[in-house]
């Protein structure tokens, strides 16, 4: 009974965002499903049912709220980048030293196989008061996405090899080979003004 209750609240993971969110419906759905396990396997399965069109309901608000959120959460991340892309720049053109550009590639190591992570499904739309929105062909072309996400990641991998030999003409070209915010941004950003 708990594998089945277990499924279930999978189910209901995947289909809503927000990981607060998750864990509450994730809790309403294992109490449901332990509260009913006494009542008998057809029972449990119309409770699970219920509890999934309860946590479709309850939880449409709060989507909402959380899409206001997503949003302000990827500005965020995005501008983390950019201040990382600048200090990488200004290594390349001598403005910055070796120990700066270091530390702005070691984030963006770590951040850009994450930026999908910040555009789950239903989370289109500008940013409040911002001239820049996300286009639908990030999830309707998905795959492609993704694929530019890749390119990102592994021309970052080289840039971090370049910065870390000291081979600041080396990190140039690596920077200058570089798609960086253009890989996503000409394809899954519309300027809005």
């Amino acid at each position: 009974m708990i594998s089945l209750a277990k499924v279930a609240a999978n189910r209901v993971v995947r289909t809503f965002t927000g990981q607060l969110m998750q864990i509450s419906i994730k809790r309403r759905v294992l109490g449901i499903v332990l509260a009913v396990t006494t009542i008998g396997t057809a029972a449990t399965m119309q409770a699970l049912d219920a509890a999934l069109v309860l946590g479709a309901v309850c939880s449409t608000a709060a989507l909402a709220a959380d899409k206001e959120q997503v949003i302000k959460e990827r500005q965020t991340f995005m501008k983390d980048q950019g201040r990382q892309w600048l200090v990488l720049r200004n290594y390349t053109q001598g403005k910055a030293d070796q120990a700066a550009a270091a530390s702005a590639v070691e984030s963006l190591t770590k951040s850009v196989p994450k930026t999908p992570d910040y555009f789950p499904p239903d989370t289109g739309g500008p940013a409040p008061g911002d001239k820049w929105g996300t286009k639908p062909e990030v999830w309707s072309e998905h795959d492609k996405f993704l694929a530019a996400d890749r390119k990102v990641a592994d021309q970052v991998a080289v840039l971090a090899a370049a910065v870390k030999s000291g081979d600041r003409a080396r990190a140039a070209a690596a920077f200058k080979d570089l798609d960086g915010c253009a890989a996503c941004h000409q394809d899954f950003r519309a300027k809005l003004q």
